[in-house]
Parts: C-alpha cells; structure tokens; sequence
C-alpha cells in the first residue's frame, strides 16, 4: 500500500527511530504471540530429552540473529557516514576535488 504523506511528515517517517518503532512494535507482537501459543504446546506434550541435533539448531539461529544483528549495524554505520559525508558528494554521484593547498 503506498501513501502519499506531505514533505515534512515524510522526513519524520523516513528516520531511522521511526523505522525502529516499527521494528520493535513486530518484535513485540510475535513475542505476544508466542507467549499466546506456547503455553499450550508445553501442557500438550510431555518433556523430551534434547538431542544433539536440536543444540545444533538452537546453536546456528544465535548465529544467524547475531550475524543479522552484525549486518544492520553495519548498514547503519554506513548510512550515518554517508549522511555525515554527503557534501563530499556530487550531485551526480561523483566525488567533488576539494583543494588543501599541499601541492
């Protein structure tokens, strides 16, 4: 669905602790929800033993939610140095020569 929003209201919505309402707002309701489910899955079996096979799964989602977690750090480092960096940048996207006077 796309919306039409005025300028201002547009930068608002565009900025990065928007986007992590947003984010946090979808983490908090599959937290709710599985909060909602869970209870019912343990009461409807009994305990299991874990096997090596699920450690190995449990193991490999803290390293693709820590891998993840890596990357949007990085893409917003990269984000924030663009933005400090902007005015070094051409409007065609090519880099400006800036003259230091060391010959």
């Amino acid at each position: 669905m796309n919306i039409s929003l005025p300028e201002t209201v547009k930068e608002f919505a565009d900025s990065e602790s928007i986007r992590d309402l947003i984010r946090d707002d979808g983490k908090r309701k599959t937290q709710e929800k599985l909060e909602t489910l869970l209870p019912a899955r343990i009461e409807g079996s009994g305990p299991t033993e874990m096997t090596r096979q699920d450690w190995d799964s449990i193991r490999a989602e803290v390293e693709k939610a820590s891998l993840m977690d890596t990357v949007r750090k990085g893409e917003a480092a990269e984000r924030d140095w663009v933005a400090e960096n902007a005015a070094l940048i051409a409007p065609s996207g090519t880099r400006q020569r800036t003259t230091t006077g060391l010959g």
